[in-house]
C-alpha cells in the first residue's frame, strides 16, 4: 500500500514558521500515548454516538429526509473512525514513519502504509463538513416548496444531495491533494460556502416566521397542507437550531486545525499539530451527540426513556425496588393535594392499592335495587362519583 499515494505525484505543504525538534526516541514514546489515548476517545464515542443517531432514527418528530441524512452522517463517522482506528494501530505496531523520516505533518497523509486509509478519512471528514449545508438545502426545499413538498419524490431529492456532499467532498480533497487549488483557496471556498450556509438558515428562519405571523393575522391564506408543513418547519427549526449553530462554530474550528497543521517545522512540532487535527475530529464525534441530547427537549426525552429502559433490562430488580421508592417519595411530598370536595389527591402506591379496592368493595356490596315507583337504577352510587 506504500505505492499508492507518494509525495512525487502529490504536493504536500509545509510552510514551516516555527521549528521544535525532540529526540526521536522522545517523539516516539509521546506520540503514541497520545495515539493509544486517541484511540480510546473513538473507542468510548461508539456507545454514545449510535445511541443517540437510534434515538434520532426513531425520532417522529423529523422529517424523513433529515433522518435520511443523518444516517449519512452516521456513515461518515463510521468512516472516520474506521480508517483513524486502522492508522492508529498500524502506527503502534509498525511505529511512526513521520518521526522516523522526518516528514512534515501534512506529508503525513500522503506517503506510508497508511496513505490510503488517511485520504478515505479526509474524504469522509470533509463530507462530514458539508453536511450542514446539505441539511440547509433540505429546509429550503421544504420552505419554498410549502404546499407540495410532501408529495414530491423525496428519494431523487435526497440521493441528489448526498450526491453532492460526497461528489465535493472527493472534488476538495483531490484538489488539494495535486496542488490544483491552493490550501488558502480552497479553505476559503469552504469558508464562503459555510457562511452562505448559515446566512440562508437565517433567512430561512425568518421567512417561517414570518409566514405563521402573517397567519395568525389572518393577512395569509394556508391550504391544509401548508399549514401542516409551515407546522414541521417551525418544529425543526426549534428543535435544530441550536445544533446547527453548534456545529457551524465547529466546522470552522476544524478548518482551522486543519489549516495550523501545516504550519510548523521539526519532529516534535509537527506531530504535535497533526495531533491537534486528530483531537479535534474526535472531540467532534462527542460534540454532535451532547450537543443532541442537552439542546433537544423532545429528544432528551426519548432519549431518557431509552435509558430507563435499558437501565430495567440490565438491572431488573435493583431498578423495580429503586423506582418505587422514588414514587413513593415523590407521592408523599404531594400528599397535601386536594380536589375541589377537599378530599386527598395523591397516594403512596400501598395507599392507593388499599383505597382502590375498599371503594370496589364497597362498590360490589352497596344494594343498587331501586326503591318501588320511586327512582331509576343508579349503576354508581352517587356517593362514590369523585
Amino acid at each position: 500500500m506504500a505505492g499508492v499515494l507518494t509525495t512525487t505525484a502529490l504536493i504536500p505543504i509545509n510552510v514551516g514558521i516555527i521549528s521544535v525538534n525532540l529526540p526521536p526516541e522522545t517523539v516516539k514514546l509521546i506520540f503514541h500515548a497520545v495515539d493509544a489515548f486517541e484511540a480510546f476517545l473513538i473507542l468510548l464515542s461508539y456507545p454514545i454516538v449510535t445511541t443517540v443517531f437510534y434515538v434520532f432514527y426513531h425520532s417522529p418528530l423529523l422529517h424523513r429526509n433529515l433522518v435520511i441524512l443523518i444516517i449519512n452522517i452516521l456513515v461518515e463517522f463510521f468512516v472516520i473512525s474506521l480508517s483513524r482506528l486502522f492508522c492508529i494501530s498500524g502506527t503502534l505496531i509498525f511505529g511512526r514513519e513521520d518521526v522516523d523520516a522526518g516528514l512534515s505533518a501534512s506529508s503525513v497523509i500522503f506517503t506510508g502504509p497508511f496513505a490510503a486509509a488517511e485520504m478515505i478519512r479526509l474524504v469522509a471528514c470533509t463530507a462530514f463538513i458539508f453536511s450542514c449545508p446539505c441539511s440547509i438545502i433540505e429546509r429550503f426545499c421544504a420552505t419554498i416548496f410549502l404546499k407540495s413538498y410532501e408529495t414530491m419524490r423525496h428519494n431523487r431529492l435526497i440521493g441528489a444531495v448526498i450526491a453532492l456532499q460526497w461528489a465535493a467532498a472527493s472534488l476538495g480533497v483531490y484538489s488539494f491533494c495535486t496542488g490544483i487549488i491552493k490550501t488558502s483557496v480552497l479553505i476559503g471556498i469552504y469558508g464562503v460556502i459555510m457562511f452562505l450556509a448559515f446566512l440562508i438558515y437565517v433567512l430561512l428562519s425568518w421567512i417561517n416566521n414570518r409566514r405563521f405571523r402573517l397567519y395568525q393575522q389572518n393577512r395569509k391564506t394556508l391550504c391544509l397542507s401548508e399549514r401542516f408543513q409551515l407546522a414541521e418547519n417551525l418544529r425543526t427549526q426549534k428543535m435544530l437550531g441550536n445544533l446547527t449553530i453548534v456545529l457551524f462554530v465547529a466546522n470552522i474550528l476544524c478548518l482551522g486545525a486543519f489549516v495550523v497543521m501545516s504550519y510548523g517545522n521539526g519532529n516534535f512540532l509537527q506531530a504535535c499539530l497533526k495531533a491537534i487535527f486528530d483531537y479535534s475530529v474526535v472531540l467532534y464525534t462527542f460534540i454532535f451527540p451532547i450537543i443532541s441530547i442537552t439542546s433537544i427537549p423532545d429528544l432528551r426525552i426519548s432519549y431518557s426513556m431509552w435509558f430507563y429502559r435499558f437501565r430495567r433490562r440490565v438491572f431488573p430488580i435493583l431498578t423495580t425496588k429503586n423506582d418505587d421508592d422514588k414514587i413513593n417519595e415523590t407521592r408523599k411530598r404531594l400528599k397535601h393535594l386536594k380536589n375541589t370536595n377537599g378530599k386527598q389527591m395523591v397516594f403512596t402506591i400501598d395507599q392507593e392499592m388499599s383505597v382502590y379496592y375498599r371503594t370496589l368493595n364497597a362498590i360490589w356490596s352497596e344494594d343498587i335495587r331501586p326503591k318501588r315507583n320511586k327512582h331509576k337504577i343508579r349503576y354508581t352510587p352517587e356517593k362514590y362519583k369523585y
